[in-house]
């Protein structure tokens, strides 16, 4: 009985062990994925919306009007956009020479949250960062992004830095628009945390759950435009 007794203590404690190491590889993991998507995901926007109204290719169109470089939208998207976007979250559009098998054209694309076609093991919907064109398909870029809230740097009159950061509604000379910040909401796949936790996003506390979850920051500056 004492040996059966040592055992079973034993193996209990070989059980714990075991459950123990699989919690923190799983934390572990999913820290990984959750900044390797956070650089992506940064990658993805500093990259183009540093750009936005990069007209390289112009001579090769007729340009009886200028694109729009920048323009940000706060629940009120394009109607070919509407249905694209995650409701409450925040998106941006911008047009810029853009190369396509080899030949050049200035399109105009937008960046959004959008729920995807997969779920979860547990059943929960996925989301993601997504790219379109105004009219075309999405095209998924980043996953497991749930939000995305945008502020733009708008120059001061004298034309020496940025005034103030305003939200998309707030903004209303487009053309004045010299940086943008953009807060991601990142999050694990699954629940990995040990019991339930919130944080702070857009100033808001979010309720408490045992997905790992993570604000990301992003910040860009446009490059100077030639009106």
């Amino acid at each position: 009985m004492l040996a059966c007794a040592l055992g079973i203590f034993f193996m209990q404690g070989v059980v714990d062990v075991y459950l123990s190491a699989q919690k923190t590889f799983a934390l572990q993991k999913a820290i990984a994925h959750l900044q390797e998507n956070a650089r992506f995901a940064t990658h993805f926007l500093t990259q183009n919306i540093r750009m936005a109204g990069e007209l390289s290719c112009e001579h090769l169109l007729p340009m009886p009007n200028p694109p729009e470089a920048l323009r940000g939208y706060q629940g009120n998207p394009p109607p070919t956009l509407k249905n694209k976007i995650l409701a409450g979250t925040d998106s941006v559009s911008i047009e810029r020479c853009r190369t396509n098998d080899g030949s050049e054209s200035i399109e105009k694309y937008a960046f959004f949250i959008s729920e995807t076609s997969r779920k979860n093991q547990l059943g929960k919907k996925v989301y993601a960062l997504y790219e379109s064109p105004i009219v075309g398909n999405k095209v998924e870029l980043v996953p497991n992004v749930n939000d995305m809230r945008i502020s733009y740097g708008v120059m001061s009159a004298d034309g020496q830095g940025v005034q103030a950061y305003l939200p998309a509604d707030k903004v209303s000379d487009w053309k004045m628009v010299k940086s943008v910040e953009i807060a991601l909401l990142l999050s694990s796949e699954m629940p990995v945390l040990s019991k339930p936790e919130s944080i702070q996003f857009a100033g808001k506390p979010l309720p408490k759950s045992r997905y790992l979850h993570k604000e990301w920051p992003v910040y860009v500056n446009l490059r100077e435009r030639h009106e």
